[in-house]
């Protein structure tokens, strides 16, 4: 699948072909804000981009979660908390 994106200031965007059956949820603690992330001394290893910089994003389902040791409690019970459709 094509997607595109960028950062929230405009100065970096970019295309990519990814594969949506390997949309994950990364429960890690050094995600950050970048829009990317990749195995450290090897990238072939592994480059993800981060969803959130990504124009598709509500496309990408994702299939799996990561690094669940990482998680924090909560995140199992976020029917729970009331949500609103934006920022009061």
């Amino acid at each position: 699948m094509r997607v595109d994106g960028g950062c929230l200031c405009g100065q970096v965007s970019y295309e990519a072909e990814v594969d949506p059956a390997r949309v994950a949820i990364c429960h890690c603690t050094d995600c950050g804000t970048r829009i990317h992330a990749h195995s450290p001394g090897d990238a072939e290893a592994f480059f993800g981009l981060r969803v959130g910089t990504v124009n598709q994003r509500a496309l990408l389902v994702p299939r799996v979660q990561v690094w669940c040791q990482s998680a924090q409690p909560w995140v199992a019970t976020l029917d729970e908390i009331p949500r609103r459709a934006q920022q009061d």
